[in-house]
């Protein structure tokens, strides 16, 4: 996940199993920043199974898009556009 703090408020799809105890709060091992750097856990092997769960952290989508924007028109790329 992208939010462990965000996800545990409004992610309905992980919150209704941990109400029912189908998981446990516990089962969340790692945000994917916290895997990234090694400061989680990752897969061990091809039997684990890895869930991710985005909850749109506007932040991370905005640095996405200003990097994503960067590298495009470094390579001359795209089509820019007026939008006023």
């Amino acid at each position: 996940m992208d939010s462990r703090e965000a996800a545990l408020v409004e992610a309905g799809d992980l919150l209704i199993p941990i109400q029912e105890g189908m998981i446990e709060r516990s089962h969340i091992l790692g945000e994917i920043g916290e895997v990234l750097v090694r400061s989680a856990p990752g897969r061990k092997s091809s039997e684990d199974i890895t869930l991710f769960k985005s909850v749109e952290v506007g932040i991370q989508d905005a640095a996405a898009a200003s990097l994503a924007y960067t590298k495009a028109k470094e390579a001359g790329l795209g089509t820019e556009i007026s939008l006023g």
